[in-house]
């Protein structure tokens, strides 16, 4: 859903409200394909057929691997589970998440698996929030399924738990993508990852933490604040055209 949205701001450049904050106005959106992206009815067909033939059967091998193997799996029960439980396994799937993403992405920028593997996604050098499924099978499997989702299964979270962590889990990542700053100004996403996609070698992770560490934000960094207000003043400055231009011509 808040794909396909931000899709209809992409294709229309409406609302005014919302487009105005596009990270990479230089490099808009194509259907038909261009520099910047591939054509929308590939990107539409492949996020299609990988729901079915990807993702599906990585929930099932995670289901049945952990199930045979550990006793664990997704937990399906009418007892809700605890505060306690939630709070824990939400905190253990961020560390999970940043920890497994940071390192699998990075190992994709790797020259041998780069030119077989992560170059289909980017394609995308101004992403949009449907190229956050965009990827190679393989990519999709190890990078993205096994970093968002097995975890739960190795904790044996609850059936509701591991919904939610879907939810939040695609709601996220779309927005990473989505090329628009629509987000409070102390969070780095999406610009973060956006400029990753637009220098390719640096911001690898989800939540910064191993970049910080690493060092492979720190370009990012020295240059944050003036993106951020380069932006607002662009944004800012088209807001008051439009006033004007909107405001009766007196007569006199």
């Amino acid at each position: 859903g808040f794909g396909l949205l931000c899709l209809c701001v992409d294709l229309t450049h409406r609302p005014h409200l919302i487009y105005r904050w596009r990270l990479q106005p230089g490099s808009p959106f194509e259907a038909a394909g261009s520099r910047s992206n591939p054509p929308l009815l590939r990107v539409l067909w492949h996020l299609a057929w990988t729901q079915v033939f990807v993702w599906l059967p990585a929930i099932a091998l995670f289901q049945i691997g952990t199930r045979h193997a550990l006793g664990l799996g997704v937990r399906v029960s009418r007892e809700m589970p605890g505060v306690l439980e939630l709070v824990l396994h939400f905190a253990l799937m961020l560390v999970w998440v940043e920890v497994f993403f940071f390192y699998s992405h990075w190992l994709l920028h790797h020259p041998a698996l780069y030119r077989h593997v992560h170059k289909q996604h980017h394609q995308f050098k101004s992403p949009i929030a449907l190229s956050a499924l965009y990827a190679h099978p393989i990519e999709i499997f190890v990078a993205n399924a096994f970093s968002t989702l097995a975890g739960v299964f190795f904790l044996g979270s609850h059936l509701y738990f591991w919904l939610g962590a879907i939810f939040i889990g695609t709601l996220g990542t779309q927005l990473h993508h989505s090329g628009y700053w629509i987000t409070p100004s102390s969070y780095d996403q999406p610009d973060f990852h956006d400029w990753h996609h637009e220098r390719f070698n640096e911001c690898f992770g989800l939540l910064g933490w191993l970049d910080r560490l690493h060092g492979t934000d720190t370009r990012w960094r020295a240059q944050f604040r003036a993106r951020r207000k380069n932006l607002a003043d662009a944004a800012y400055g088209k807001l008051e055209q439009d006033l004007n231009a909107k405001e009766p011509v007196s007569q006199n």
